[in-house]
């Protein structure tokens, strides 16, 4: 099955929230940190880089993306 790029994104998106539907927000006076501490860099790059590393021979998972594009 091949989703046309718009439909694949509404349908990454569908998983980002329903993974998050039972989670309760964190307040804002909650931080954690450690001695390495630092930000977390999400580039288009990395991401891209990510995406390729997925084997698309794989099952998918529960959010039911296919592995290829």
């Amino acid at each position: 099955m091949k989703f046309e790029d718009q439909e694949l994104c509404e349908q990454i998106n569908k998983a980002f929230i329903t993974a998050m539907e039972n989670y309760t927000p964190l307040s804002g006076n909650i931080k954690v940190s450690f001695e390495d501490d630092s930000p977390i860099e999400v580039t288009e790059f990395i991401i891209a880089k990510k995406l390729k590393e997925i084997r698309i021979s794989s099952a998918g998972g529960p959010d039911n993306l296919p592995n290829g594009f």
